[in-house]
């Protein structure tokens, strides 16, 4: 295998086409394929740097993110290469990547051409043999797929990568591509050990760590075929395709985010709390006012606030290491499958997948969250989220109970943009509800006393309600907090991230609201 991978190497640097004006970080080491998209080949030559070929007609050339770029119209040309020679077995059997795999590239799909590939689910984005079509020959390889239509949500991204063991699949949720024009910088990484992992914007966003157990999968070409399966003449990709690079090594994540630094600033790229200045062919990012970062990035400045004071929280969990959650009963644990952290809004966050990561945060049974008549001084949850959903389905955040009709607790959930948030004693509920927004952080606080239940974001009132209606509910089980799923059932799961969530047994006021805006939460 070792001279499998020399031999590889070798041949990549002849394989490297020339013309890029990119050029990758000196942290990243040279990639076994360089595909900047800027030439039209049309010759076929197998073993040569033409190696690629267009397939059903000369695709158009426009312009691209980080060069020229070419344009996939649906079926009416494919762009392929063959993987065995020059770029080894590696990519078309992912089981012989001892050092693993990683793969980059931009690509752009206007609503237009989102639009006219709805009738083929899922689009292409590029495939070594792997398919998302469950009738097929089971075919080894990686693929990406952009989903149209059906039980996932429309326009997620999902990336596999299929052994004759195991199959991985990791996606990127649906807002990103729904309704944008903006160049997608993706990344995934794979190796037999570690996993399957999807990069967005330099940032890691999901990780299947153990993969599903399949059998009868085969190596059925040695081809990479961008805008259309191998097996199949439909599932196209209508869009544009930029530079592509691929490793036989599985990069880290601090290389991952160098690649994407190093690609030119456009104002798609900017924090959502931050501005986008353009001078002539020069785009700059800058954090808003009360936000630090590169423009790209920005967390929420400490600021001096006035003399309000806020207690110290009752109970804390800052998420800047998975393994330090604090034991908060008789529990605290992750479900570790998937589990991620990365940039919060002040420092690090977690990442919830949607599908197999969530918090337990310990047994509350006999205690104010679980049982909130015995909340004599009102009940509060803050915190930060960034919110992104999956499926067409309830996205929990948390839960301590209270969906149902038969226990008592504390639950939000969210259905598309819509939030609803439930408070249920043992004879009364109370119900909110509001819209949030996809994709930028808000700090959400939900408090609760005998005079009802309201929601804020960002310390403004944003939905409440003061009349409640009566109940009759005899137990309080379920009584675990879990995060990121319904704790009566695990299956309802949240695709979000969260920071910096804060639990006090009393009702907040607005001002103090404002202070946590401003300064942060004081922890136990």
């Amino acid at each position: 295998m070792d001279s499998l991978l020399s031999i590889c190497l070798l041949i990549s640097f002849a394989f490297v086409l020339p013309g890029s004006s990119y050029a990758l970080p000196a942290s990243v080491p040279q990639p076994v394929i360089t595909q900047p998209f800027d030439e039209l080949v049309t010759n076929y030559v197998r073993g040569t740097p033409k190696d690629f070929r267009y397939g059903g007609g000369q695709p158009t050339a426009v312009a691209g993110k980080l060069d020229g770029a070419v344009l996939l119209d649906n079926g009416a040309t494919v762009y392929r290469g063959f993987g065995s020679e020059p770029f080894g077995e590696c990519m078309c059997s992912p089981e012989l990547c001892s050092n693993g795999l990683s793969i980059c590239l931009w690509f752009q799909q206007t609503p237009d051409q989102r639009e006219a590939s709805r009738q083929y689910r899922p689009n292409t984005v590029f495939s070594t043999g792997v398919e998302n079509v469950g009738e097929l020959i089971q075919g080894s390889g990686v693929g990406l797929f952009l989903r149209s239509s059906g039980l996932m949500k429309a326009g997620l991204l999902l990336a596999m990568v299929r052994t004759p063991q195991k199959q991985f699949t990791a996606d990127l949720p649906a807002y990103l591509f729904e309704n944008s024009s903006a160049w997608h910088p993706v990344c995934i990484t794979f190796k037999n050990d570690t996993g399957l992992k999807t990069y967005y914007k330099g940032q890691i966003r999901d990780w299947d760590e153990h993969g599903l157990d399949v059998t009868g999968a085969l190596t059925i070409t040695d081809r990479l075929i961008f805008g259309r399966p191998y097996q199949r003449a439909d599932h196209y990709f209508y869009g544009t395709f930029d530079n592509f690079f691929m490793w036989t090594r599985e990069l880290d994540s601090t290389q991952i985010d160098d690649i994407y630094q190093e690609a030119p600033t456009a104002c798609e790229d900017c924090d959502p709390n931050a501005e986008c200045v353009v001078a002539g062919e020069d785009t700059t990012c800058t954090c808003k006012a009360g936000f630090d970062g590169d423009g790209r990035s920005c967390q929420k400045q400490d600021e001096d606030v006035d003399d309000t004071e806020v207690d110290e929280a009752t109970k804390c969990w800052l998420f800047e290491e998975e393994d330090s959650t604090p034991d908060v009963g008789e529990t605290a644990d992750w479900n570790d499958n998937g589990l991620l952290t990365g940039p919060g809004i002040q420092g690090r966050g977690v990442i919830l997948n949607g599908r197999i990561s969530w918090l337990n945060a310990g047994n509350f049974s006999e205690k104010c969250l679980s049982d909130p008549g015995l909340c004599a001084s009102g009940l509060t949850v803050n915190y930060w989220i960034r919110y992104e959903g999956r499926g067409n389905y309830d996205n929990y955040i948390f839960s301590s109970g209270g969906r149902g009709a038969k226990n008592t607790g504390f639950c939000c959930w969210v259905l598309g943009t819509t939030m609803t948030c439930r408070l249920q004693k043992k004879d009364r509920r109370w119900q909110a509800t509001t819209e949030i927004l996809r994709g930028k952080w808000q700090m959400q606080t939900i408090i609760w006393t005998e005079e009802g239940l309201q929601i804020m974001i960002d310390g403004v009132k944003v939905g409440e309600d003061v009349t409640g209606r009566d109940r009759t509910v005899k137990k309080e089980e379920p009584t675990i907090l879990a995060i990121g799923s319904a704790n009566h059932y695990f299956g309802l799961t949240g695709r979000f991230d969260m920071d910096n969530l804060a639990l006090w047994y009393k009702a907040l006021t607005a001002e103090e609201v404002t202070a946590i805006y401003k300064d942060g939460v004081t922890c136990p």
